[in-house]
């Protein structure tokens, strides 16, 4: 067992204000429920996920496949799926568009991280074709939206475009230019920009 200071307490009750704003969600398109309910219930595994991370010895190896490497990639891997929905629901909620754009790169900040991360843990198995799954779309829809957003004037916009400068630092480190972006859709709008994985 690790040390008292490493234990992890959890409770059942982990957010109350979502559980208290249940049935008010009831009255939501079931879009917008879907993804603010998907965010509430990752982040919930992703607490058991540390409640367990804390009864496992950090291995000595540099390997990956030891227990306690595969804990942390599943810790990581529930908050990165909390993030992407929350993006999501962030972009069904929030009408006022420069607090949605500022919220929408704020989380793409810890979101393009994670999958970063996470990219390079799993081969061969089904969450690595999900991850690739969402390569394209990050590749082309953020600097669709960085790019959107530019157009914006008005000083209600500077701090999301602040946080979208340092997003797309992320994204150049990430994704390699090997090959030409794909054209911009014509139909695509800021107000629609959700960065929705296929």
């Amino acid at each position: 067992m690790p040390a008292d200071g490493a234990r992890f307490t959890s409770q059942e009750s982990y957010f109350p204000v979502f559980d208290s704003s249940v049935k008010d969600l009831q009255a939501l398109e079931a879009d917008v429920v879907d993804n603010a309910t998907a965010f509430y219930t990752y982040m919930k595994v992703m607490r058991d996920s540390l409640r367990k991370l804390a009864e496992i010895h950090p291995s000595t190896g540099t390997g990956r496949v030891d227990g306690w490497h595969r804990a942390i990639c599943n810790v990581v891997y529930m908050q990165f799926l909390g993030l992407e929905s929350a993006r999501k629901a962030i972009n069904d909620l929030v009408e006022f568009e420069p607090t949605r754009a500022e919220n929408t790169f704020t989380i793409l900040l810890s979101e393009l991280v994670a999958y970063a991360f996470l990219r390079e843990q799993f081969t061969g198995d089904l969450k690595q074709r999900r991850l690739e799954a969402r390569d394209e779309h990050y590749r082309r829809e953020i600097p669709d939206l960085y790019d959107e957003l530019q157009q914006r004037t008005g000083k209600q916009w500077d701090k999301a475009k602040d946080v979208a400068a340092e997003v797309m630092k992320r994204h150049a480190e990430i994704f390699t230019v090997d090959a030409a972006p794909p054209s911009r859709s014509p139909e695509w709008t800021f107000a629609e920009a959700s960065v929705r994985p296929g």
